[in-house]
């Protein structure tokens, strides 16, 4: 299994990947990651230290989960005034271009450990836009799960909570939350099992080097439901000394960058767009038949259903007037 560690020169290996993307046969797994912008970047030890700047105390630990579990377990710290402060912190991060591109792509399904509402925003802000691909079905709890999505829908579902309503999809983060959450991870992960051949794992966000989102990709992994298939994982950071472990895990990682693989993808896309639409000769002009430039998404989205006429169309089938007037219906 050969890792891709340089996008420009293992491009075959890499549309490989895209074509699945755009056939909409892979599953995307969305860690922290993934919500990590220039101005705002909260994972699990920036919480722990901000939290622990603002209560003036430092306890000398960096993994989140033991850092909740002695939250919980002391007279001293309050875990909801830590829910809360989580909650202020990803309120104030703003959806990025890349969360917007990443929105418009054709995923089968999205599941996410993230807790903040980055890819509910970005969909909302491309509705009603060329770049508008699927809506956004959200699946927060086990009560969810059953909901049969139609073909313009993507499930997008949240395993760890959601700050839009912690009551009723509460934050995972401590060793007792996760136990609490472990049907709910069985019933979404079991839903995975015996994927077709042609269906790819793609998981962004999810670093060996944060202990945070180390737990939280075995846990999914500890599932088998890849049933022994290798999965992508973007990783801009991993040592190459490490490339022959992730093999054996059959982990086949992109040495990129969350942003300059979606940014990769959207090029490839347009520039297979543009070759389609030109080897079936799309295009439509105006009245006085100068050509008019349409995005390429909606001339797709039109070449299938509308044929424009004028001087250069072609009719398929000649209908006399005789033909016509007697019932035929004219074939453009």
């Amino acid at each position: 299994m050969q890792h891709i560690t340089d996008l420009d020169r293992q491009f075959e290996q890499l549309y490989e990947l895209f074509e699945k993307i755009s056939e909409r046969n892979t599953f995307l797994f969305l860690g922290a990651g993934s919500s990590v912008t220039k101005e705002n970047g909260f994972l699990g030890s920036t919480l722990i230290d901000f939290f622990q700047d603002k209560k003036h105390i430092d306890l000398g630990i960096k993994d989140l989960i033991t850092f909740v579990d002695l939250i919980e377990a002391s007279e001293d710290y309050s875990r909801d005034e830590f829910d809360e402060y989580v909650d202020e912190c990803l309120r104030k991060i703003r959806i990025s271009e890349e969360h917007k591109k990443l929105a418009s792509m054709p995923w089968r399904q999205i599941l996410t450990t993230n807790m903040d509402l980055l890819i509910e925003q970005a969909y909302q802000k491309i509705e009603n836009t060329p770049d508008e691909c699927f809506k956004l079905k959200q699946i927060r709890g086990k009560n969810e799960l059953l909901y049969q999505n139609s073909n313009d829908e993507v499930k997008y579902i949240k395993l760890n909570g959601c700050i839009s309503s912690k009551k009723e999809y509460p934050l995972i983060f401590s060793t007792a939350d996760f136990t609490k959450n472990q049907p709910f991870y069985k019933a979404v992960l079991n839903e995975l099992k015996n994927p077709s051949d042609n269906i790819r794992f793609l998981a962004i966000g999810y670093s060996f080097s944060d202990p945070w989102a180390n737990h939280l990709f075995e846990i999914i992994e500890s599932s088998g439901f890849r049933d022994n298939r290798f999965m992508y994982l973007i990783d801009p950071y991993v040592s190459d000394s490490l490339l022959p472990l992730y093999a054996k895990k059959k982990i086949r990682v992109i040495k990129s960058t969350y942003a300059d693989f979606i940014n990769k993808y959207k090029d490839w896309e347009e520039a297979n767009n543009k070759n389609y639409l030109k080897s079936r000769r799309v295009n439509f002009s105006t009245a006085q038949e100068s050509d008019i430039n349409l995005n390429s998404r909606i001339l797709l989205r039109l070449s299938d259903g509308l044929v424009q006429l004028n001087s250069n169309t072609q009719p398929k089938k000649f209908v006399s007037k005789k033909e016509f007037y007697i019932g035929e219906e004219p074939n453009y």
